[in-house]
């Protein structure tokens, strides 16, 4: 699986619900310049329905290597999706402290302080392919 699957995220395309704070983070806790891209490789699927349903939901966990800020880490994510004959869309989340890839706990002047958890969503949409 893992040779032939894999998420890439644009670092540089992340928001949160204040700009300013997206700035900083991808200056200065993520440095985009140097660390343009999030790569997700799935290793296994713990839980997942077999055989995979034509429809209807499922939820399952998946064990992938992470690498951020050019460090790697196995993470485990809980997934939520639905399949539908065109293929399936979902949500898979995953949390951990920061130092796990190397980055340090931002420090801002005006904020008394910031939880050492950096929790990632990735909404997703996987199309059948016809053959």
């Amino acid at each position: 699986m893992a040779e032939e699957s894999e998420f890439r995220i644009d670092l540089a395309s992340l928001t949160s619900d204040s700009e300013r704070r997206d700035g900083y983070v991808r200056r200065r806790t993520l440095e985009v310049e140097q660390f343009p891209e999030a790569v997700l490789t799935p290793r296994r699927f713990i839980g997942q329905p077999a055989p995979l349903p034509e429809e209807g939901p499922a939820s399952f966990q998946l064990e992938g290597d992470l690498t951020v800020h050019g460090q790697t880490a196995s993470t485990l994510w809980e997934v939520t999706c639905e399949f539908d004959p065109e293929g399936i869309k979902g949500l898979a989340t995953t949390a951990f402290p920061f130092d796990t890839f190397g980055i340090a706990v931002p420090q801002v002047a005006r904020v008394l302080s910031v939880d050492d958890n950096i929790r990632l969503e990735l909404e997703f949409r996987v199309v059948r392919e016809e053959h």
